[in-house]
């Protein structure tokens, strides 16, 4: 299931997809506190075993799926639009690209179109195709490949709050980090020998602004031993702030869904352990303090549930 605003009314949609058979759904949101819209025109039969990946790739306010085959690499957009009914088909869209990608999405120009961050894994090789207005295929830019580390971890969000998405980079055997920057234009992403630093190595990351302060963090957490930290986004180009104050260690092998979810400008952190369906939140605090414990929060869920945040830091 993907959250956007697929008709554009304000409300967050679910789009609906079942990756066995291909049925496709939205579910679209409402103003009222009340269950998701049905609308039997948005049902459709899509090929099975697609990636999609929710933007506004053609910046005309309404979320559209780009669709990505990894055993072919075929790819399309399908269009958001204003009417309930499934999304726009645009046959200029389609394209073939390599197969077995890893695909980021962001605005790494700060141009307002979606872009995607395209990662060949096994061979490290890069490269961004940048949306642009209309209804065709993804703009394409030979300057914006490289060939970077294979096998990194990728996280995507703006560390120095200045408009552009760029991607934070983890080597996860050996815990090296390094964060290249968005920029204008249609080139590569910035290199910075300053954000080079070495984390704990296997560490699974999560992208908010946690604090409030127009920077996107990373927070930390060894699922193994529940040790827990986050690293706050500055202006320039160098590593995230540490600060001891975040220190703490949680339940191990915790799943977490962000959000902001009592309206006060700061990403908190949904906690669910799925095998007990235990659930929590931890709020954000500002500056660079702790996350606030609730006990008013706790509650038990449904063990085996999959979580999904509306909330999307960067893009």
């Amino acid at each position: 299931m993907l959250p956007g605003d697929f008709n554009g009314d304000g409300n967050t949609d679910i789009f609906r997809y079942n990756t066995s058979t291909g049925e496709v759904e939205i579910r679209y949101g409402r103003p009222e506190m009340d269950e998701f819209l049905f609308s039997a025109l948005s049902q459709v039969t899509w090929i099975p075993g697609l990636e999609l990946i929710p933007g506004d790739f053609n910046g005309d306010g309404f979320t559209d799926i780009f669709r990505y085959r990894p055993s072919t690499g075929e790819v399309e957009i399908r269009y958001g639009s204003a009417i309930m009914t499934e999304l726009l088909f645009s046959p200029s869209s389609q394209q073939t690209w390599v197969g077995n990608l890893k695909m980021i999405p962001g605005d790494f120009n700060g141009d307002g179109y979606t872009d995607i961050f395209r990662y060949y894994m096994p061979t490290g090789e890069v490269e961004i195709r940048y949306g642009n207005s209309g209804m065709g295929a993804l703009s394409f830019s030979a300057t914006s490949q490289e060939t970077w580390v294979s096998n990194l971890n990728l996280v995507a969000g703006d560390f120095n709050g200045d408009g552009y998405t760029d991607i934070f980079r983890y080597y996860m055997p050996t815990g090296e980090v390094e964060i290249r920057y968005g920029t204008t234009g249609s080139g590569a992403l910035l290199f910075s020998a300053s954000s080079q630093n070495t984390w704990i190595a296997n560490l699974a990351m999560v992208p908010g602004d946690f604090n409030g302060d127009g920077y996107t963090d990373i927070f930390r957490y060894n699922t193994s031993t529940g040790e827990v930290e986050t690293r706050f986004g500055v202006a320039g180009m160098g590593p995230l702030h540490f600060s001891a104050s975040t220190l703490e260690t949680w339940v191990a092998n915790l799943k977490f869904a962000p959000g902001d979810f009592n309206g006060d400008g700061r990403t908190d952190l949904f906690r669910y352990y799925t095998p007990t369906g235990e659930a929590e939140i931890r709020y954000g605090s500002p500056g660079t303090a702790p996350f606030v414990f609730s006990a008013a929060s706790q509650n038990l869920w449904i063990p085996g549930l999959e979580t999904i945040s509306g909330y999307v830091p960067s893009h």
